[in-house]
């Protein structure tokens, strides 16, 4: 049994207590929590993308459904050079790296893991090496010396079911497909993947057979217990301090505030600790967003919150080996240079970022009040006590209250403005009210993370984006890298004659990418691909786990002409 404490239905905090069945404990009953992560390949050029996929494990080999947050970092020895946050849907998920281009020649280290993984010793963090080329720094390979003996191991499997393509050779831009035969019926996660053939052998490459057998259980003295699980979303931690001396501890009572501005309501409270630290349980940071901290108490005193890094800060320094190139693939590392540009330039739209995210905040406004349709006033104080009923300001101290039925009975609701929580009311009693399209009031008790308010009154802006805002260093306006959007893998059209004698050029070197492969528990399937204008060797990879833990792998070859 895991005790844990979390925000369940992003209303208020409970404390829940989660039995994890046996066969994902170990003796002292704690939970582990592994990872794989496959990638289309394992030989890149600089700038190119990376695309992944990650699914999640007990000890045992068996699925697990907990985490939402998976964190990828791409390393060097030590270093992180780029990173991520993937979103998990029952404990599978996808996304891409897109690799510096300016990144030197070398090997690195692709490593993965959740944040209750962090509880553990770093070596459970799932981690493979990948090959980086960069033909624009010829002279910037590694510069530490180090073995460079490829791995041993032989690429069998004891799977029943068989791949194979239609044909052995095609022609450049010709529809093919890929046949799985014999497939199990409790699939869990299939994906496949079909790329241009690696022109060298990545040293420590984790064959997901290989990785089955090598999942490191930590003992009961190895976990720490620190690192709240990401159950419902992405936690996001923040230290409050003062912002006239940040070495003082807040000493008053304080209620933190975390948004993302726009036309949904989309707002969060901290919860705080011993160490003035808050955690802030969202659900929807899909996307790079911006995003809003304010801290409110009743004193003089004035505080912030400094969001922190959720990233692994310090990582273990790890040798890596020496990339030697081979001059013989020196006219096709240049071709596939070329044809990236090429590539890019012509498909940027294609491989558009695609935002996805549910709305948060579900409930309708009470009343609505869109002023234009009103006698439009210049002080907001004559907006709120002509038109909105039951709202006024305080003049006492200025502040905004509502009715909670009689007349003279009032409550303190939440403000906001464009989504952004607004602490200090004098900033919407001073605010023109002609950037104001529509004022709406949502009646009743309303909670966010175990604070509850009399109601809330929403501004909203004509484009919802807060202008001529003026706010105070306790609010704090922040470019925040949430989880990844979804990005489409661009596959061209070659279903007729028109399409395949387009000038268009089709330099893809990763032909297909399909990380969610969907059986319906079919023992045979075919999945389509199209080849380019790339001729060569192309490999053929197919990785996945059933829901009793056996692993599914199976690979193949091709040539194109």
């Amino acid at each position: 049994m895991v005790i844990i404490e979390i925000e369940m239905k992003k209303y208020f905090y409970l404390l829940l207590i989660y039995t994890i069945p046996l066969w994902g404990q170990n003796n002292a009953g704690i939970l582990h929590e592994r990872i794989y992560l496959q990638t289309d390949k394992q030989t890149y050029l600089a700038g190119e993308l990376l695309w992944m996929k990650i699914f999640t494990v007990d000890i045992n080999k068996h699925p697990l459904l907990f985490s939402k947050i998976v964190y990828v970092e791409l390393l060097d020895e030590a270093a992180s050079i780029t990173r991520c946050k993937i979103d998990l849907s029952n404990g599978i998920g996808e996304g891409w790296l897109e690799l510096p281009s300016d990144i030197p020649s070398g090997y690195y280290r692709l490593v993965a893991y959740t944040r209750f993984m962090r509880n553990e010793n770093p070596d459970v963090f799932f981690e493979k090496n990948i090959g980086i080329i960069n033909l624009l720094q010829a002279n910037a390979t590694r510069k530490k010396e180090a073995d460079n003996t490829a791995s041993s191991f032989e690429e069998k499997t004891a799977n029943t079911f068989s791949l194979s393509t239609d044909n052995l050779s095609y022609n450049t831009r010709n529809q093919g497909y890929v046949a799985l035969d014999g497939l199990p019926e409790n699939i869990w996660t299939l994906s496949i993947s079909v790329t241009g053939k690696d022109l060298m052998t990545i040293p420590g490459i984790n064959p997901i057979q290989e990785w089955r057998k090598q999942l490191v259980e930590s003992t009961e003295n190895d976990f720490t217990g620190d690192f709240l699980p990401e159950y419902e979303g992405h936690i996001i931690t923040g230290k409050v301090v003062d912002v006239n001396n940040e070495a003082d501890i807040p000493s008053t009572p304080f209620v933190s505030f975390l948004s993302f501005p726009g036309k949904e309501i989309c707002l969060f409270v901290g919860k705080p600790d011993s160490r003035n630290q808050v955690s802030f349980y969202t659900t929807c940071t899909s996307g790079i967003e911006e995003m809003v901290t304010a801290v409110f108490n009743a004193s003089d005193k004035k505080y912030r919150v400094d969001i922190q890094n959720p990233y692994i800060q310090n990582h273990t320094q790890k040798s890596l080996p020496v990339l030697h190139l081979d001059s013989t693939h020196a006219d096709q590392l240049l071709k596939r240079s070329v044809a990236l540009q090429v590539l890019y330039s012509f498909t940027g739209d294609s491989l558009a970022k695609q935002k996805i995210s549910d709305s948060y905040f579900k409930n309708k406004p009470t009343t609505s009040y869109p002023l234009d349709e009103y006698t439009r006033f210049t002080t907001m104080n004559e907006v709120i006590t002509e038109f909105v009923t039951g709202v006024r300001f305080r003049r006492q101290r200025l502040e905004i209250v509502v009715s909670k039925g009689n007349y003279y009975d009032f409550g303190t609701p939440l403000v906001l403005l464009d989504g952004i929580p607004i602490t200090n009311h004098q900033v919407i009693f001073n605010y023109n009210p002609l950037l104001v399209q529509r004022i709406d009031l949502y009646s009743g008790i309303h909670a966010f993370g175990g604070q509850t308010f009399d109601g809330i009154i929403a501004f909203s802006t004509y484009r919802y984006d807060y202008p001529d805002l003026k706010v105070d260093q306790t609010t704090q306006f922040v470019n925040y890298e949430g989880t990844q959007a979804r990005r489409r893998f661009y596959i061209p059209d070659y279903s007729d004659d028109e399409n395949r004698q387009s000038r268009f050029p089709d330099y893809r070197h990763t032909l297909l990418w399909s990380p969610n492969v969907q059986t319906q528990g079919k023992s045979s399937i075919q999945i389509p691909f199209n080849t380019s204008d790339f001729t060569g060797e192309f490999q053929v990879v197919v990785e996945g786990l059933t829901k009793d833990g056996n692993v599914v792998y199976a690979k193949s070859s091709f040539v194109v002409n």
